[in-house]
């Protein structure tokens, strides 16, 4: 079905910068959101050093606690956590599991406070998300994407609560466990 009347109004709109304006008007709303949410959680969002050649990232689930991928954790001992602060502490392996990708750390020396995780069970295939992760250097890294799988839609057949993202600027911040994102 055809609408002449409406393709008459949205380019007269267009012609008049309505639309554009609109369209400015919710990039900004978005690009405000996610600067806000990188500030509020971007210090619970460490680098972990347990592997040779680069750090993967993770999060400060709760005081002491660190999750992060299990590909990224290629030794049990020796492993140190950058904090969002820029201090070095030392961690221990306190478990793994392979077929979620998914590692836990014990930090002695953590943040003062875990950041307020959202309910992941609301995100559907195509919704805007955004990824944090910190480079080898400690700065905070963020990639704006659109939620590209999701196992407990079935998109990935691992785990229920991994998400999977398109658009991340690294490999380190692609997947990550649903709810601490």
């Amino acid at each position: 079905m055809r609408l002449p009347w409406l393709s008459s109004i949205l380019f007269s709109q267009f012609q008049k910068g309505v639309l554009l304006d609109m369209a400015n008007s919710i990039l900004v709303t978005i690009s405000s959101k996610f600067a806000s949410v990188a500030e509020k959680v971007g210090s619970s969002v460490v680098a972990v050093h347990a592997r040779p050649w680069m750090p993967t990232s993770g999060i400060e689930w709760k005081k002491g606690v660190v999750v992060t991928v299990h590909h990224g954790v290629q030794r049990d001992e020796d492993i140190k956590v950058l904090l969002g602060s820029g201090r070095a502490v030392s961690a221990k392996l306190a478990g793994r599991d392979p077929s979620t990708d998914m590692s836990v750390l014990r930090i002695e020396e953590g943040s003062s406070s875990a950041p307020q995780l959202g309910d992941s069970t609301s995100l559907k295939f195509g919704h805007l998300v955004l990824a944090l992760g910190r480079t080898r250097r400690g700065d905070l890294v963020a990639a704006a994407g659109s939620l590209a799988a999701s196992a407990a839609s079935g998109g990935t057949g691992e785990g229920d609560n991994l998400i999977s993202t398109s658009g991340s600027t690294s490999p380190c911040i692609r997947d990550f466990p649903a709810d601490p994102c």
